[in-house]
């Protein structure tokens, strides 16, 4: 008997060329049992020719269903525009091999897919049509939210009908639920110079959402207590440290022992640097990023000199902005011990193939360290998937208070030899929790990713959060390519960006001929109410190797989801006002 599977591990990605095989097996007659029966392989090709879609000209987008973190290729999923019934509608299919069936993949990858119309929202109903002999799919459709119109003839492929049901779902109102995240941020209702305040400051912290103040006053009000009490106050106490602890590794994909908390990603990677030194020696290597965010870079060099380590690190293509990782195979040696690495860089955006990386690294038997301090509040991220042996990251980017958490795999954290008193635990993730907690801001933690899954679909909280990020993904992607437009369209501005067909977050970094970025900001602060801060971010290594630490680094503006389309109108017109004076 069938059972469900951990959803969360579903993904959807568009139809390549290497799906063929997919095809052909989701040609099986068993398959095509509702649908006309098998197609010859002529057929079988010219429909592979239309998902692949190389040109972009048809409407209609197909994705293969994949299983993490193996990419293993499990169905198909897609949405083509139609005429039914007179009115111009989506249609929505899919089909998921026999060992896959009924473990809640179909319903994972449909609620994807709805995601994704929603964004794109140029009809307003989704319908399905599935054979009435199919009752697996009909129940699909009744999950997911559909009502059923009535029974219908339907003809697919042409020339071959059945009786369908016919299911529809209307497309979400509006792009993007944004009045309803604004009002979730009281830090929105500020004004300065009698104006609203913009914030464009969110890589260096975003706003906090009010879900996550109220829990940390709650705990506060209601009497907070150190560990291992036996009184109630206490108990709350290591209740809510778990429940954050769960809610963390529903947003990560791990187990909730492999979380631990500190003051912040700094001063734990410190902790671990140290712990895993201990054990290291005079002629180890270890690599570094110069992309990186220096709380990645310096706790390992620190570690390397008092070891006698050598250090090697993983250059950036000036003219690209990306990491060279053609020179991976060449720095990873016998006596490599760890490579650190940023999955997103926190001053240019580039989102870097950490599957890529880290596969050559373990391969090799190396430690990954991952910082994702600046890919947290911005798109979905699942340990397993992008090889992290230990990821890092901060509540305070993502819609919480200031709290570090730490994400080790079982084997490393068992044996972490962490600095700590003699009396504390051994156990871990506790060996890594020096000192007391900062409970009050670790109660703040759930309803930080609460609000993520609350913008998303699914039927358990790690699939709400992933389906969530994959909203606030693509309006952020919109809000950005704005502002890239515009400020590329500008003869004076230098946008420090990889190229279009690399992933980026949605942050710009730039420069304005003639000003310093220090007076751009002042101004746009001064004259507009629109806090943008400039620097080089800690991203030091970088700013150096493209000679603009000296003058100021960069001017960054970060985008978060409660930002709007008015906000960047307001942002690229101060732009536009300060060139012009």
């Amino acid at each position: 008997m069938s059972t469900t599977l951990n959803t969360a591990l579903v993904r959807i990605q568009p139809w390549a060329d290497h799906d063929l095989s997919l095809l052909r097996l989701l040609n099986a007659p068993a398959m095509m049992e509702h649908l006309g029966g098998p197609e010859t392989e002529e057929q079988l090709l010219a429909r592979h020719e239309r998902y692949v879609n190389k040109d972009g000209q048809l409407t209609s987008k197909m994705f293969s269903i994949v299983l993490l973190p193996d990419h293993t290729p499990v169905g198909s999923i897609g949405y083509w525009d139609r005429v039914w019934q007179g009115e111009n509608v989506y249609e929505v299919g899919w089909s998921v091999l026999p060992p896959y069936q009924g473990k809640g993949i179909a319903s994972a990858a449909l609620a994807s897919l709805i995601a994704r119309i929603n964004q794109e929202q140029r009809h307003k109903f989704i319908h399905a049509f599935p054979s009435v002999d199919n009752p697996a799919s009909n129940a699909i459709c009744r999950k997911l939210g559909f009502t059923l119109q009535s029974e219908c003839t339907f003809e697919y492929p042409p020339g071959s009908f059945m009786r369908s049901n016919d299911w529809r779902l209307e497309v979400t109102s509006g792009h993007f639920p944004i009045e309803k995240v604004r009002e979730q941020f009281p830090a929105l209702q500020r004004t300065y110079k009698g104006k609203p305040v913009v914030y464009l400051d969110g890589p260096g912290g975003s706003q906090v959402v009010k879900s996550s103040m109220d829990a940390i006053y709650h705990y506060m009000a209601n009497g907070g207590a150190n560990l291992h009490g036996s009184f109630p106050t206490s108990k709350e106490t290591e209740a809510i440290l778990a429940d954050a602890k769960q809610a963390v590794a529903d947003l990560f994909h791990v187990r909730p022992l492999e979380v631990a908390f500190g003051a912040n990603m700094t001063t734990l990677t410190f902790a671990i640097a140290r712990a895993l030194g201990r054990h290291w020696k005079e002629g180890d290597e270890i690599i570094v990023s110069e992309m990186d965010h220096r709380a990645n870079v310096d706790p390992w060099l620190t570690v390397a000199a008092d070891r006698g380590m050598i250090v090697r690190w993983l250059k950036v293509n000036k003219e690209t902005l990306t990491l060279q990782l053609d020179e991976l195979d060449t720095l990873l040696t016998s006596r490599t011990r760890l490579l650190a690495v940023g999955l997103a860089s926190n001053a240019v955006g580039t989102i870097h193939d950490l599957a890529a990386i880290s596969q050559k690294a373990r391969a090799k038997g190396v430690v990954v360290a991952v910082d994702a301090v600046h890919a947290a509040p911005h798109f979905s991220i699942h340990r397993d998937e992008i090889g992290a042996d230990i990821l890092l990251c901060s509540a305070y980017k993502f819609f919480g208070p200031h709290v570090g958490i730490a994400v080790i795999r079982k084997e490393i954290f068992e044996a972490l030899d962490v600095y700590k008193l003699v009396p504390a635990p051994s156990s871990y993730p506790d060996k890594l929790e020096t000192g007391t907690q900062n409970h009050e801001g670790i109660a703040g933690i759930r309803p930080a990713i609460e609000f993520v899954a609350s913008l998303g679909l699914g039927d358990n909280f790690p699939e709400k959060i992933r389906s969530g990020y994959e909203v606030i993904e693509a309006y952020e992607n919109q809000l950005a390519e704005k502002l890239r437009k515009e400020l590329g369209a500008m003869k004076d501005v230098t946008i420090y960006q990889a190229g279009e067909d690399v992933p980026k977050t949605p942050t710009i970094a730039f420069r304005i001929e003639g000003f310093s970025p220090q007076e751009v900001c002042e101004r746009l602060c001064e004259e507009h109410s629109i806090f943008v801060a400039d620097g080089d971010f800690y991203a030091t290594t970088l700013a150096n190797c493209l000679g603009i630490n000296e003058s100021g680094g960069w001017i960054r503006a970060g985008l978060a989801p409660y930002n709007t389309h008015e906000e960047m109108d307001r942002f690229i017109q101060g732009i536009k006002a300060i060139i012009r004076a």
